[in-house]
């Protein structure tokens, strides 16, 4: 379990550079930043369509738990 657990952090969590973001901006933005312009922008398509991401999650909106959850 450890293992796995250990795996997943540096995957997704840290504490150093991750090697699976979970942000879509990070792989779309020029600087590889988290709540870049894409960010943005899936946050106002989420809106149009009358969608919001919870502020309990406390999580980016290109967050892939909130991707894929749209």
């Amino acid at each position: 379990w450890l293992e796995a657990e250990y795996d997943f952090n540096a995957l997704f969590v840290g504490p150093q550079k991750l090697k699976a973001a979970p942000f879509a901006s990070v792989y779309l933005e020029e600087d590889a930043l988290v709540m870049g312009k894409s960010t943005l922008s899936i946050r106002e398509f989420m809106a149009n369509i009358g969608l919001s991401i919870s502020v309990v999650n406390n999580i980016p909106d290109d967050h892939i738990s909130c991707v894929l959850e749209l």
